[in-house]
């Protein structure tokens, strides 16, 4: 992304100089025997790297570029040097930054060269890597670390050639647009040339060697920056070919890894240990910040206090307005960047914190992953995978806040940049470079704060893709996520608490005073035990009635009372056993009490 951005001001900056001021720089002069090529001279072929050899372009380029440097100093000394009388401030300004456009061109071609070599000398080190390429150096069944971290290695291959591809989609549109400025600077040359042989005298020759050699000149941009922009393109070729060959290499060692992977206790140790470390030095650091923060409060309340009791007061005795007034300068650009310190720190411990969080989720995660590796059940899976879409549906709405706090971060720095550039008292200057200072540590901290998002949402990704997605799963694996669901639920709804009553608990061998809760589950097993006890009882108290009249002679009237009454006994004894084995304490029906007394004593009059 650096080199996109590089290119891109590389091509403004050339852009800038050479287009914005269009072709005004026709109008311009040159700079009489100060290396201006003659117009019937030039060559209409633009320079490129893969015209020549490149020691020949090499060569020539130091040459021009020891021309052109040659230029540019005597322009640093004089910048109306070889300009005709009236040549206006604007006018010698812009071919000044015209001849600097040139050196700078020059000189980033030849470095641009330098890294040409370099880079096919590594595209034929990576293309003998991959074709020697055997294998892992590592037995299976391979690390889940080793398979992340080579992951990691390809989305970074993917991602570099990604922005290979946008740079060499923007040095297209670049080139295409120069070579089309060129032509028509080729034209206004030849125009120019033309006027000249017409309408030349004796008090206009000095105007019109200038205009010619100022066109002649701008060619010669238009030449230089064609020729730098092919020498970029081959770079460019180069550096793809050599992001293709990484990306394949690191493809077949992932697969190779992902052939047989397995999660250890070790790999796990390693992860819980790095962690660790993490979280530790995090939270180090943001107890030390925090410290800092009390005392910038402390001394910014401080700053405050001064400015406003100076500002009351209206100055010393004696004390003159100019006086008064840069004491009053002082101490509010001092409470203004003690201000700014106290709320950058402010502002990073709450992202530390914000790290932290990140870690602790990383952390979960982390267990989850084990534990679905090692059980290998269908619920561990999806309990990794909620997990993992938890924490992505976190980090998504983190980074959309961090990427706007990163945003207006950016744009306070910009903000005293653009002050510095019009400020020309020297104490103001200082004051807004350590104010620029302080804001930059914040762009700092965040950029550091993304990583860590980043680094979370990675990991909830690879785990919806090991442990299937919404939209990754197979037929199979959709079956056991309902399967679970199921199981979830049913889990849910058998333990949902509908009332929660006093009662001892006994806690390690002693009993203490606290509440227990009666759930859909208990009431189920105690209706399901009552009714299959009901049933015994009612069985054995027919079979009691059986045996009073058979052997004991009892009257069946007599008998069938004392069934009643059995049964009733049995039922109590029931109900009671049944709640105390369930665990649903006998208070709860309290509040019956009344009820049943009254129903029983009805009972009893009929018995």
């Amino acid at each position: 992304m650096s080199g996109l951005v590089a290119l891109h001001r590389a091509c403004i900056v050339a852009a800038a100089t050479y287009f914005l001021s269009g072709f005004a720089f026709a109008q311009m002069p040159g700079v009489p025997g100060i290396g201006a090529a003659a117009p019937g001279k030039e060559s209409t072929k633009p320079a490129a790297g893969g015209s020549a050899s490149d020691a020949a372009l090499v060569a020539e380029l130091r040459s021009r570029l020891a021309e052109e440097t040659r230029r540019l100093e005597i322009l640093d000394a004089n910048e109306a040097t070889g300009a005709p009388p009236g040549t206006d401030q604007r006018s010698l300004q812009t071919h000044h930054a015209r001849v600097a456009v040139m050196v700078r061109t020059l000189t980033q071609h030849l470095i641009d060269i330098e890294k040409l070599a370099g880079a096919r000398e590594q595209r034929l080190i990576v293309d003998s890597e991959l074709k020697a390429w055997a294998g892992l150096t590592e037995k299976p069944p391979y690390s889940i670390l080793l398979a992340d971290r080579l992951r990691a290695e390809h989305l970074a291959a993917q991602a570099n050639l990604e922005a290979l591809q946008a740079r060499q989609a923007l040095l297209q549109q670049m080139t295409a647009t120069f070579r089309d400025r060129y032509k028509e600077a080729e034209l206004q040359l030849r125009q120019i040339t033309e006027k000249a042989e017409l309408g030349r005298t004796e008090n206009t020759q000095a105007k019109f060697d200038w205009e010619r050699n100022a066109a002649s000149l701008l060619v010669q941009l238009g030449k230089a920056l064609i020729g730098h922009n092919e020498t970029k393109r081959l770079l460019i070729d180069e550096e793809l070919a050599v992001a293709q060959s990484q990306i394949e290499l690191v493809r077949r060692k992932l697969e190779q890894a992902e052939s047989e992977t397995q999660f250890s206790a070790e790999d796990m140790a390693h992860v819980r240990a790095a962690l660790g470390s993490d979280r530790d030095r995090l939270l180090a650091e943001v107890d030390r910040l925090a410290l800092d923060q009390t005392r910038f409060q402390t001394i910014t309340m401080a700053a405050r206090k001064a400015s406003e009791l100076l500002r009351a007061s209206g100055g010393r005795a004696g004390e003159t307005e100019a006086q008064y007034s840069a004491r009053l300068y002082l101490l509010e650009k001092d409470y203004e960047l003690k201000r700014a310190r106290m709320d950058i720190t402010s502002t990073r411990v709450e992202l530390l914190r914000g790290e932290l969080d990140i870690i602790r989720g990383k952390g979960l995660l982390w267990e989850a992953r084990y534990t679905a590796y090692t059980k290998k059940d269908a619920a561990s899976r999806q309990a990794a995978r909620e997990g993992a879409e938890k924490l992505m549906t976190f980090l998504v709405i983190q980074k959309n806040n961090f990427e706007q706090l990163q945003k207006k971060a950016r744009s306070d720095v910009m903000e005293i940049e653009t002050r510095l550039e019009n400020v020309e008292v020297s104490a103001e200057n200082s004051h807004l470079r350590q104010l620029q200072n302080i804001q930059s540590e914040q762009v700092t901290t965040l950029q550091r704060t993304m990583a860590a998002v980043d680094g979370g949402i990675t990991l909830a990704n690879q785990m919806l893709v090991e442990f299937g997605g919404k939209n990754t799963q197979s037929l199979a694996r959709r079956s056991e996520v309902w399967q679970a669901t199921a199981l979830r639920y049913a889990t849910s709804f058998w333990n949902f608490e509908l009332i929660a009553v006093e009662d001892s608990i006994e806690v390690d061998g002693k009993e203490i005073a606290g509440k227990r809760s009666v759930t859909i589950g208990k009431i189920i097993n105690a209706l399901l035990l009552i009714v299959v006890g009901y049933a015994l009882a009612v069985a054995l108290a027919r079979l009691a009635e059986k045996l009073l009249v058979r052997y004991l002679g009892w009257k069946p009237a007599h008998a069938h009372i004392l069934r009643s009454w059995l049964l009733a006994i049995e039922l109590a004894i029931l109900i009671l056993t049944v709640l105390l084995w369930v665990k649903i304490p006998l208070t709860v029906f309290a509040f019956l009490g009344g009820a049943v007394a009254i129903g029983l004593g009805f009972g009893m009059q009929t018995l």
